[in-house]
Protein backbone atom coordinates (compact mmCIF):
# COMPACT_ATOMS: atom_id res chain seq x y z
CA UNK A 1 0.00 0.00 0.00
CA UNK A 2 1.31 3.41 -0.74
CA UNK A 3 2.33 6.31 1.52
CA UNK A 4 -0.29 9.11 1.23
CA UNK A 5 1.47 12.44 1.55
CA UNK A 6 -0.07 15.92 2.38
CA UNK A 7 2.27 18.75 0.05
CA UNK A 8 1.77 22.17 2.13
CA UNK A 9 2.93 25.24 0.32
CA UNK A 10 5.30 25.31 3.31
CA UNK A 11 7.35 22.72 1.92
CA UNK A 12 8.90 24.92 -0.79
CA UNK A 13 8.71 28.40 0.65
CA UNK A 14 11.56 30.02 2.34
CA UNK A 15 11.30 31.31 5.92
CA UNK A 16 10.89 35.07 4.90
CA UNK A 17 8.42 33.96 2.79
CA UNK A 18 6.96 31.80 5.47
CA UNK A 19 7.32 35.19 7.43
CA UNK A 20 5.81 37.10 5.19
CA UNK A 21 2.88 35.37 4.53
CA UNK A 22 1.64 34.81 8.01
CA UNK A 23 2.35 38.34 9.17
CA UNK A 24 0.25 39.81 6.12
CA UNK A 25 -2.50 37.13 7.19
CA UNK A 26 -1.99 37.43 11.08
CA UNK A 27 -2.48 41.55 10.18
CA UNK A 28 -5.30 41.37 7.29
CA UNK A 29 -7.45 38.48 9.87
CA UNK A 30 -6.77 41.55 13.16
CA UNK A 31 -8.67 44.14 10.83
CA UNK A 32 -10.94 41.86 9.83
CA UNK A 33 -12.09 41.34 13.30
CA UNK A 34 -11.34 45.04 14.56
CA UNK A 35 -13.92 45.96 11.56
CA UNK A 36 -16.50 43.18 12.46
CA UNK A 37 -16.60 44.02 16.29
CA UNK A 38 -16.53 47.91 15.55
CA UNK A 39 -18.99 48.06 12.32
CA UNK A 40 -20.88 44.57 11.87
CA UNK A 41 -19.23 43.88 8.76
CA UNK A 42 -16.95 45.71 6.47
CA UNK A 43 -16.10 46.28 2.34
CA UNK A 44 -13.15 44.26 1.14
CA UNK A 45 -9.71 45.87 1.78
CA UNK A 46 -5.90 44.82 0.31
CA UNK A 47 -3.28 44.61 2.47
CA UNK A 48 0.11 44.92 0.96
CA UNK A 49 3.48 44.13 2.18
CA UNK A 50 6.54 46.08 0.29
CA UNK A 51 9.58 45.40 -0.65
CA UNK A 52 11.00 46.93 2.28
CA UNK A 53 8.57 45.20 4.45
CA UNK A 54 5.96 48.48 4.64
CA UNK A 55 2.59 47.20 5.48
CA UNK A 56 -0.05 48.95 3.88
CA UNK A 57 -4.24 48.45 3.90
CA UNK A 58 -5.70 50.18 0.34
CA UNK A 59 -9.81 50.54 -0.24
CA UNK A 60 -11.61 50.71 -3.20
CA UNK A 61 -11.57 53.71 -5.03
CA UNK A 62 -13.82 56.15 -4.21
CA UNK A 63 -15.24 55.74 -7.89
CA UNK A 64 -17.39 52.76 -6.80
CA UNK A 65 -19.76 55.38 -5.63
CA UNK A 66 -21.36 54.92 -2.21
CA UNK A 67 -22.92 51.05 -1.69
CA UNK A 68 -20.46 49.25 -4.04
CA UNK A 69 -21.10 45.06 -4.01
CA UNK A 70 -17.75 43.48 -1.86
CA UNK A 71 -17.64 41.32 -5.69
CA UNK A 72 -17.26 45.54 -7.26
CA UNK A 73 -14.84 46.38 -4.86
CA UNK A 74 -12.55 43.31 -4.85
CA UNK A 75 -12.67 43.67 -8.56
CA UNK A 76 -11.29 46.99 -8.56
CA UNK A 77 -8.49 45.63 -6.19
CA UNK A 78 -7.83 42.92 -7.71
CA UNK A 79 -7.57 45.49 -11.37
CA UNK A 80 -4.86 47.51 -9.41
CA UNK A 81 -2.66 44.96 -7.61
CA UNK A 82 -0.18 44.10 -10.79
CA UNK A 83 0.67 47.61 -11.59
CA UNK A 84 2.06 47.67 -7.61
CA UNK A 85 3.96 44.61 -7.86
CA UNK A 86 7.26 45.34 -8.62
CA UNK A 87 7.24 47.40 -5.45
CA UNK A 88 5.66 44.57 -3.16
CA UNK A 89 6.40 41.18 -1.92
CA UNK A 90 3.06 39.95 -1.41
CA UNK A 91 -0.76 41.63 -1.62
CA UNK A 92 -3.88 39.91 0.46
CA UNK A 93 -7.51 40.87 -0.52
CA UNK A 94 -9.63 39.98 2.74
CA UNK A 95 -13.69 40.08 2.72
CA UNK A 96 -16.57 39.33 4.69
CA UNK A 97 -18.21 36.94 2.99
CA UNK A 98 -21.02 34.20 3.65
CA UNK A 99 -19.38 30.68 3.39
CA UNK A 100 -21.37 27.59 1.54
CA UNK A 101 -23.56 27.07 4.89
CA UNK A 102 -24.85 30.70 5.16
CA UNK A 103 -22.52 31.17 7.98
CA UNK A 104 -20.51 34.81 8.38
CA UNK A 105 -16.63 33.82 7.60
CA UNK A 106 -13.56 36.60 6.18
CA UNK A 107 -12.18 35.05 2.91
CA UNK A 108 -8.08 35.91 2.24
CA UNK A 109 -6.29 35.76 -0.76
CA UNK A 110 -2.83 36.05 -0.64
CA UNK A 111 -0.41 36.21 -3.28
CA UNK A 112 3.78 36.17 -2.75
CA UNK A 113 5.89 36.94 -5.47
CA UNK A 114 8.18 33.93 -4.35
CA UNK A 115 5.07 31.69 -5.84
CA UNK A 116 3.03 31.30 -3.33
CA UNK A 117 -0.78 31.84 -3.65
CA UNK A 118 -3.47 30.82 -1.07
CA UNK A 119 -7.49 31.04 -0.99
CA UNK A 120 -8.56 30.98 3.01
CA UNK A 121 -11.92 30.86 4.22
CA UNK A 122 -12.03 31.60 8.25
CA UNK A 123 -15.66 31.25 9.90
CA UNK A 124 -16.50 33.84 12.75
CA UNK A 125 -19.07 34.07 15.14
CA UNK A 126 -20.32 36.76 17.60
CA UNK A 127 -22.48 36.60 20.34
CA UNK A 128 -23.97 40.33 20.41
CA UNK A 129 -23.75 43.62 18.56
CA UNK A 130 -20.27 45.42 19.17
CA UNK A 131 -19.16 42.21 21.03
CA UNK A 132 -15.85 40.54 19.34
CA UNK A 133 -15.33 38.16 17.13
CA UNK A 134 -14.19 35.01 17.75
CA UNK A 135 -12.47 32.99 15.00
CA UNK A 136 -13.34 28.94 13.56
CA UNK A 137 -10.83 26.55 12.03
CA UNK A 138 -9.76 28.07 9.19
CA UNK A 139 -10.06 25.91 5.45
CA UNK A 140 -8.25 26.52 2.46
CA UNK A 141 -5.97 25.47 0.04
CA UNK A 142 -3.30 27.21 -3.01
CA UNK A 143 -4.69 28.91 -6.35
CA UNK A 144 -2.96 29.91 -9.33
CA UNK A 145 -0.83 32.85 -9.51
CA UNK A 146 -2.61 35.99 -10.18
CA UNK A 147 -0.76 39.16 -9.83
CA UNK A 148 2.88 37.74 -10.39
CA UNK A 149 2.47 35.52 -13.49
CA UNK A 150 6.00 35.07 -14.23
CA UNK A 151 6.82 38.78 -15.85
CA UNK A 152 7.27 39.99 -12.69
CA UNK A 153 9.47 39.64 -9.67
Amino acid sequence: MAESSTVSWRDGASAETQADVDGLMRAALTLAAQRLTADGGFYPVAATLSRAGELVFLTGPESLGDSPTTEEVLESLYAEAPAYAASQRAFAFVADVTDVDGRPAVRLEIEHKDGVALVLLVPYTREAAGEPITYGEMHGGVRPMQIWTGTQS
